[in-house]
């Protein structure tokens, strides 16, 4: 009698342990479609997603309202419109900053004319290439020392060259500009400052910035080197390819965003766009994609 008792207890243990286990595993299986509820689903609950900017024009900038402009705004506005997000809620962060905020959490989206490149890569999860841009440099009225080509600065190891800090100088280097040549500086306001003081000899701009930068200024004491003859590898000439940068374990998001995103380039209401920030691009689609440029191709 005492035996068949133990063995009843010992049944009534083992039934509710199994019971426990199945409970647990249950709720494990229910949880994965909430975790991978993603970062879409959660952006259409609360009807905004958060774009982190560098107030660059022409890409993603303020205005003088608070409210936000440029050709990744308006582009991520109107995805993120078609995706069931209809608030863009801007958070102004400096370029260098901008990466690791995404990581952060601090938004959601970083879309600021953010270049695709293989140590970004490694980083974030990028979009497929919106705008194709090549480097320019921006100089004294007049461009004085000559500057048409990055050649042209290596040229002379006293000519020093300004960039945004976060930014890329590949393709400088790439024209035998040497680190000790580049001076760092936190944004394009202050880079140019320090051109018109004579501190540094060119500021190194993409040509679509670097012509809204110097419209904006109204300033004719800079201008946009021209013609610059860009640097050539392999054959091919340089260009950089922009994108728009999530981040890496929201590939649900990424792929949706695509989606539409691959529609609207080249439609249009994109080509009304890109006249509205007089931005000149090659033909759609870009020849380029993502997953190539990530490779270093």
């Amino acid at each position: 009698m005492g035996q068949r008792t133990k063995t009843t207890t010992l049944e009534i243990r083992m039934k509710r342990l199994f019971s426990i286990c199945i409970c647990v595993a249950l709720s494990m299986f229910i949880a994965v479609p909430s975790i991978a509820e993603t970062t879409l689903k959660q952006l259409q609950d609360a009807g905004v997603v958060r774009l982190g900017f560098a107030n660059e024009a022409p890409y993603s900038y303020a205005l003088p309202d608070g409210s936000l402009a440029g050709i990744d705004f308006d582009l991520m506005k109107l995805v993120f419109a078609e995706l069931g997000v209809p608030k863009v809620e801007g958070v102004l962060t400096p370029f260098g900053s901008l990466i690791p905020g995404l990581k952060a959490n601090r938004f959601d989206v970083v879309g600021t004319g953010l270049y695709i490149r293989p140590d970004r890569c490694g980083q974030v999860a990028f979009s497929e290439p919106n705008t194709v841009v090549g480097s320019v440099l921006i100089v004294p009225a007049g461009n004085p020392k000559k500057l048409h080509s990055f050649e042209d600065l290596a040229a002379n190891p006293n000519y020093k060259l300004g960039y945004v800090i976060g930014g890329t100088i590949a393709v400088a280097q790439a024209g035998g500009v040497t680190p000790a040549q580049t001076v760092g500086f936190t944004d394009v306001i202050t880079a140019v400052s320090a051109l018109k003081a004579g501190r540094t000899d060119a500021v190194l701009r993409t040509f679509i910035d670097a012509t809204q930068v110097v419209r904006a200024s109204g300033d004719k004491a800079i201008e946009v080197a021209a013609p610059f003859n860009l640097p050539v590898k392999d054959g091919k000439t340089l260009l950089n390819y922009t994108g728009f940068a999530f981040r890496p374990e929201d590939k649900a998001l990424v792929a949706a965003f695509n989606e539409k995103l691959r529609k609207l380039l080249g439609s249009p209401t994109h080509l009304a766009m890109l006249e509205k920030y007089a931005i000149v691009q090659p033909a759609f689609p870009i020849k380029k994609t993502t997953q190539e440029l990530c490779a270093g191709n």
